[in-house]
């Protein structure tokens, strides 16, 4: 597992010792560009986790020397007015630190999607501060940390822990897009936010489709130079990898995960072969989500459910071993989709459509649960929720403090175990597609139709045409126009026969999680040998204890598959903890 870590002991990877702490260090990725620059006799030292981007013209004294984006760094840095600055100059996906051995200081940068936390305890406290890029090495690295229950009761509610908030009362997650420095020398802390000003939003839907478009074609531009070797995208049938296919510099293999050949597979295949790139598809096995659970959770923290961990078990994989860094199109969907707002059904002929629009506020969204909570939990929660969400009159602002930072998203499971195992980029963490997002008034997301209208304009009209796997429809078919379709197709399904189709793969990219939960042995097995305590701390949150319901009766409840995953989530990951073995399972 890849990691950065400033804490009081000294341990395996430690790589740097400055004001009575050490530095620990690990990142193996086949590329050497980010390389730490450490050399022990050079006044500065720079770690990067992650992979901040740099611009294609600055790809042209390129020589294949080792530390090439790390260099180029560093000599910006030391030339900078600030560190604000320098980090306000950077790109991507990362957590940098940068360690001034004539000052005695040393300075953590954290990017502006989120995507890299960076987890601290006593973070102004010179010296008692201690901090690292995943929550179970630091709490290693502490004397004492106990249970904040109520994070675990957020988790259940919201399938989430939401910034700044773990599951111990002594941790907390920085703040993104912030510089920290503390300054041995004279016990000085110093924070700053290097964000800037908040963008004018776009007035014109015209201006921000045509911003979308060019931001994301850029991003794509800046990831696929011939410098980062053979690469290959993580394909689905949807709009967001196809367009990163579509627009590399150099050419992209593609890889699909699948159960059973599907609509998604048909239609990631039709788009492989549409962009003539090598397409391999990798089938999961029955138990997948259960085949590294355990280190799934371990690493993740266990603040998002192990079935959204759908990439761990392969990283392995000779295909996936065959390229020097992945590419994905995760989190567009945040972005420019809308799917964080309080959305509703909008209904034609008094029934509901599958066309969405705007609802009044709740503190529920997304995969949020309505699940019931002991009373005092359920207070404690919603206080929470208050204190960050406050002031809900701006869509914008509080979509953007729902969807950022994005390492705590329901699903962020896939992604950080994609930044501490694989060699991968996130595209949607590029700048110029977060000041799109940042711009684009939130009320314009609805239903991704002007995020497709962005896609189709970086497209050739072949492969836009081709239709999106979950709609049936070609990329940007206006919302009226695909209202029609739906009401075409489904009279004409009535019709038709019924046949009965396999359900746990369905025509999706994911399975059914009430087929899978009903079928795996596993699961029953898991969930039968959860112990006593782990038992005690879930039945006290909720108010009942769920164990004396059968699965299938948690299953049948509303959003009963969610809980389910989110209670194992928990006593998996609690029990790790309880038997101090965390750490043994995140670097297996």
């Amino acid at each position: 597992m890849n990691y950065l870590s400033l804490v009081n002991g000294k341990g395996v990877n430690c790589v740097e010792s400055i004001g009575s702490k050490h530095v620990h260090f690990r990142q193996d990725y086949k590329l050497s560009h980010w390389r730490a620059i450490d050399d022990p006799t050079a006044p500065v030292a720079l770690y990067i986790l992650g992979r901040p981007t740099i611009e294609v013209a600055d790809w042209a004294g390129y020589t294949s020397a080792p530390n090439y984006i790390t260099t180029l760094l560093l000599k910006r840095y030391q030339s900078s007015d600030s560190l604000a600055a320098f980090a306000a100059s950077l790109n991507g996906a990362y957590t940098i630190l940068i360690v001034s051995r004539r000052e005695n200081v040393v300075h953590l940068i954290l990017d502006r999607a989120g995507m890299f936390p960076v987890f601290v305890h006593a973070a102004t406290d010179v010296k008692k501060v201690q901090f690292a890029t995943q929550s179970g090495v630091l709490a290693g690295a502490l004397n004492q940390v106990s249970l904040d229950r109520v994070s675990v009761a957020e988790f259940l509610r919201h399938g989430k822990v939401h910034s700044p908030n773990t599951y111990y009362n002594e941790i907390k997650a920085l703040p993104s897009a912030t510089c920290h420095s503390w300054y041995f020398e004279t016990n000085r802390y110093h924070y700053s936010d290097y964000r800037g000003t908040v963008p004018e939003l776009f007035t014109k839907v015209e201006d921000g489709v045509e911003a979308i478009a060019k931001s994301i074609e850029a991003a794509t531009l800046r990831r696929t130079q011939s410098a980062y070797g053979p690469q290959a995208v993580l394909l689905s049938g949807g709009a967001d990898s196809r367009a990163i296919l579509c627009n590399a510099q150099t050419p992209l293999a593609a890889i699909t995960l699948y159960n059973d050949h599907n609509t998604e597979t048909r239609v990631a295949s039709q788009i492989a072969a549409a962009c003539q790139a090598r397409h391999h598809l990798i089938r999961r096995d029955f138990d997948h989500y259960l085949s590294c659970i355990h280190q799934s959770v371990a690493a993740s923290g266990g603040m998002s459910t192990f079935t959204n961990e759908h990439c761990l078990p392969v990283r392995k994989h000779p295909t996936v071993l065959a390229y020097d860094q992945l590419l994905s199109g995760c989190c567009f969907d945040y972005f420019f989709k809308g799917i964080c707002l309080n959305l509703e059904f909008a209904r034609v002929l008094g029934r509901p459509s599958p066309l969405s629009k705007i609802a009044a506020y709740q503190s529920i969204y997304y995969k949020g649960l309505d699940c019931p909570l002991q009373a005092s939990y359920f207070a404690e929660v919603r206080l929470r929720e208050e204190q960050r969400f406050a002031d809900f009159s701006d869509l914008n602002d509080l979509e953007c403090r729902r969807v950022l930072p994005l390492y705590a998203e329901q699903d962020g499971i896939m992604r950080q175990s994609l930044s501490r195992f694989f060699d991968w980029d996130l595209v949607a963490a590029d700048a110029a597609v977060l000041d799109s997002f940042h711009r684009m008034p939130a009320a314009w997301k609805l239903n991704g139709y002007r995020f497709e209208q962005a896609i189709r304009r970086i497209l050739p009209k072949k492969i836009a045409d081709i239709p999106h796997a979950n709609k049936g429809v070609p990329l940007g078919m206006h919302p009226q126009r695909y209202l029609t379709y739906c009401i075409l197709r489904k009279i004409g399904r009535s019709f038709r026969r019924k046949t009965v189709g396999n359900r746990l793969a369905g025509e999706g990219s994911w399975i059914d999680l009430n087929t899978y939960f009903m079928q795996s042995e596993m699961v029953h097995d898991l969930w039968n040998r959860v112990e006593h305590e782990e038992r005690s701390i879930l039945s006290d949150i909720l108010g009942y204890n769920p164990w004396l319901s059968s699965v299938p009766q948690i299953l049948h409840q509303p959003g009963g598959a969610e809980l389910f995953a989110r209670l194992l989530t928990f006593a998996v990951w609690h029990r790790m903890w309880r038997e101090s073995s965390l750490l043994q399972y995140a670097f297996s």
